[in-house]
């Protein structure tokens, strides 16, 4: 796991693929798939450790 930061995940709706691996890695539970689409459903929750922009083959997540 990724150590915490105050950067938080953007995710480029356009780029994303719905194969649902950020959701699988992320143990704060932040993302959620919605319509196929990876989605930020608890953002008070997210540390920022960024292994759901690590984990994403299509780089649609950002850490900013």
């Amino acid at each position: 796991m990724g150590e915490a930061s105050d950067k938080r995940p953007k995710i480029d709706v356009d780029e994303c693929t719905g194969c649902g691996l950020c959701i699988d890695v992320c143990e704060q539970e932040v993302l959620d798939l919605n319509d196929d689409i990876a989605v930020i459903s608890k953002m008070d929750s997210c540390i920022g450790c960024g292994d759901c922009a690590e984990e994403c083959p299509v780089e649609s997540i950002t850490m900013e």
